[in-house]
C-alpha cells in the first residue's frame, strides 16, 4: 500500500503508544501500525491518516469471483494422508492489469475440505 501510494519509506513501523490512529497509518512519509488496543475506533489524528477505506475497491470482485469458483471446484487429485484425505485446488492467475490496479488485500484460507469446514467457508465468502 505505501509503495502505491507513493510514500518514499515502505517498510511499516510499529508503534505501541496510545493516541495514535487504529491499525495501519501513514505519517512523517511512512506506513505505520498502531497496536495498542486503546486506539481502536481513533480515525485520523492530526498529520496521522488511516491507511484504509469504507469502500471497496473496483478491482475486488473479479478476486471475490476467483474465490467463489475455488470454493465450488475440487480437483481430481486427491490424497490420503496421516490427517485423513485432502484436496489439492489449484490458486487462479491474476488476471491482467489486476497486479497494477493499487492497493489490495489478498486472502488465503487452509481448511480440511471436510464437509462442515468447506460449509463454513462458503458461509463466510457469501458475506
Amino acid at each position: 500500500a505505501a509503495a502505491a501510494m507513493g510514500l518514499p519509506n515502505i517498510t511499516a513501523q510499529l508503534v505501541a503508544s496510545s493516541g495514535r490512529p487504529e491499525g495501519c497509518y501513514s505519517f512523517a512519509g511512512r506506513p505505520w501500525l498502531a497496536t495498542n488496543p486503546s486506539n481502536k475506533g481513533s480515525g485520523a489524528l492530526g498529520q496521522r491518516k488511516p491507511l484504509c477505506s469504507d469502500q471497496a475497491e473496483p478491482h475486488a470482485e473479479p478476486c471475490r469471483g476467483k474465490a467463489h469458483a475455488l470454493l465450488g471446484q475440487r480437483s481430481p487429485e486427491t490424497s490420503a494422508g496421516a490427517a485423513g484425505p485432502t484436496t489439492t485446488v489449484a490458486a487462479p492467475s491474476v488476471p491482467a492489469g489486476l497486479a497494477s490496479a493499487g492497493p489490495s488485500l489478498f486472502c488465503f484460507t487452509v481448511a480440511s475440505m471436510a464437509e462442515a469446514e468447506l460449509k463454513l467457508l462458503q458461509a463466510q465468502v457469501r458475506k
